[in-house]
């Protein structure tokens, strides 16, 4: 009888940790972890872009509203922990889109170097801010 108790012991020993271990994974991450995975992902579609390329624009005017779109998913999971560093990757943001909608609007007046300079600076900046977050996953 006392064996089975033991057995039992630590069939229900097994099973906890068992239990335990299921729970390690993505889904007990911190919410920013997966946003800032889609950040990543929306930034990687657009950073490389050539603004001078036929149509790029367009798909860089798109491109960053779902950067738009992510960046504020990741405000909103990381609350104020890096809010100073949002909070600036939004001011670079809406000099770019400016600089792209400047160029739609009029490409002869306004300078596509200045658009893939902005472009880069931008994907500097927002890279520092995902690589920050992610060491926190």
């Amino acid at each position: 009888m006392r064996r089975t108790i033991t057995l039992s012991g630590a069939g229900v020993a097994g099973l906890a940790l068992a239990a335990s271990l299921a729970g390690c994974g993505g889904s007990d991450q911190a919410p920013v972890c997966d946003s800032v995975a889609s950040l990543k992902s929306s930034v990687a579609q657009v950073k490389d872009l050539d603004p001078t390329a036929p149509g790029a624009l367009d798909e860089l005017q798109s491109g960053l509203g779902d950067v738009k779109t992510d960046l504020l998913a990741v405000k909103a999971d990381a609350k104020s922990e890096f809010s100073a560093e949002v909070e600036t990757i939004q001011g670079g943001y809406q000099t770019l889109l400016e600089s792209v909608q400047a160029l739609k609007t009029d490409p002869t007046t306004s300078d596509p170097s200045k658009v893939k300079s902005e472009l880069t600076a931008f994907g500097s900046d927002i890279g520092k801010l995902i690589t920050d977050i992610e060491e926190t996953c």
